[in-house]
């Protein structure tokens, strides 16, 4: 197994280990990292080497390679569920804000109270350019309406932690709302400048099964049968309900609306293999996670509603105080319901599975600490495992982005002849070979 050059990030890029997360870029005193769209769509740091001073804080704090000592000694007893203080289901009480929603719109209801209220001058969290082509970008929202154009999930890589350079001259602590790999990197980040610690009020922590590279966006303009898209919703819960259809919004302001299993179908295709060596889909390391509600009875199937959980003292006295004060409603739900809505013990053996996988094609691991390791893994799947992570790494391969998208129609149609099927899908490797030619 190779171990990637520790002089900068570049080298975690190149073993498409790097999550996109913005903190090497967050951490560079010499404005020598920039991002750059790699053919495939995954969005990589670049070093500038004529400025680069070599001093390697880039990869000492990317938590696609590396987990400091606070990540080390804070991982839960069970790095796969992390502590929970309480789980709940609930919604905004605003119309406008749970109209506007993903789901339940009790991330933004949340932001609304800590900014109403004098806690936080600011949330630091992801929003949709528009743009041709559309891109994920990073605010700092300090609005209501800031946070209303920030609204819905965005399965996009998004280098957050950009924005945390930002807080060096900030007066007041602010929210940050991100994935996991997010919390990871802004753990090692905060190790490293605990100055900043007090200006990060409160993580907010998104459920994360996977992001899937930029070259999605542009397969959704194909499907759409427009080149000049400017905006793109993932999924509009009112196209028709939750929890909704990908919207493309042309530069003629057209509206088209696709089909919600085109996103599904053609999810495994543009995943990053890092994102399948991720163990932590519900977010251990933040104050409170929300996400959707998954196998849980009961809830507004139509409309939607939000997973809450709270993992620290901070994040639940805010849910209470938000609630208290009319920004959210929630009930109690159970957590074991939670965890196999989630799908937890899956997430553990493809976790496993796809770590081994990894090491077998000679890739260096991410330096997770050793708890989190097991030697259970899903039984005779080994070669399925190691092709997926083949094929996210061979999407550089592919001689133009149009040549992607042509792979990605193949891969489509393959999927539907195959949707009877209740194994998980996956491309064969000579099929992909075939692709490139």
């Amino acid at each position: 197994m190779t171990q990637p050059d520790r002089s900068n990030v570049s080298a975690v890029a190149a073993e498409h280990l790097c999550l996109s997360c913005g903190a090497c870029h967050a951490v560079c005193r010499h404005g020598s990292i920039r991002y750059y769209e790699t053919v495939g769509g995954y969005l990589f740091p670049e070093v500038d080497e004529s400025t680069c001073i070599n001093c390697g804080l880039c990869y000492e704090v990317c938590p696609g390679i590396h987990f400091n000592k606070f990540l080390v000694a804070q991982i839960p007893d069970d790095p796969f569920v992390g502590n929970i203080l309480a789980c709940r289901v609930g919604k905004a009480t605003d119309e406008t804000i749970f109209k506007n929603s993903q789901s339940g719109g009790v991330v933004t209801a949340l932001l609304a109270h800590l900014l109403e209220t004098g806690q936080i001058s600011g949330a630091i969290v992801a929003t949709m350019q528009t743009a041709t082509p559309p891109r994920g970008d990073v605010i700092l929202a300090k609005t209501v309406e800031d946070l209303l154009n920030a609204q819905k999930s965005k399965y996009l890589p998004i280098p957050l932690l950009s924005a945390v350079s930002q807080l060096r001259t900030a007066e007041a602590p602010v929210a940050i709302v991100g994935l996991p790999c997010h919390m990871h990197g802004l753990c090692n980040l905060l190790d490293l400048y605990p100055n900043i610690r007090p200006k990060i009020f409160m993580k907010i922590g998104l459920i994360c099964d996977r992001v899937q590279t930029n070259a999605v966006v542009d397969f959704f303009g194909l499907k759409a049968a427009t080149q000049n898209m400017n905006y793109l919703t993932f999924r509009d819960k009112q196209r028709p309900s939750y929890p909704g259809n990908p919207v493309i919004k042309a530069e003629n302001e057209k509206e088209i609306v696709l089909d919600a299993s085109l996103r599904m179908a053609v999810k495994d295709f543009f995943t990053p293999p890092r994102c399948r060596l991720c163990f932590d889909k519900l977010n251990v390391y933040a104050d409170i996670v929300l996400g959707d509600p998954h196998g849980i009875k009961g809830i507004d199937r139509e409309h939607g509603a939000t997973l809450v959980l709270t993992r620290t003292e901070r994040g639940e006295n805010e849910v209470l105080a938000a609630e208290t004060a009319g920004y959210i409603s929630t009930l109690p739900v159970d957590v074991q319901n939670v965890v196999n809505g989630q799908g937890i013990a899956r997430k553990r053996l493809d976790w496993s599975s796809y770590t081994h996988a990894w090491s077998s094609i000679g890739k260096p691991l991410p330096e997770y600490p050793q708890n989190i390791h097991t030697r259970a893994r899903a039984p005779g799947a080994t070669k399925r495992y190691k092709a997926d992570l083949l094929h996210g790494i061979g999407l550089d391969d592919f001689p133009s982005r149009s040549a992607v998208l042509g792979a990605a129609e193949r891969w489509l149609l393959k999927h539907k002849i195959v949707a009877g099927l209740r194994r998980p899908f996956s491309m064969p490797m000579a099929i992909i070979s075939k692709m490139r030619k």
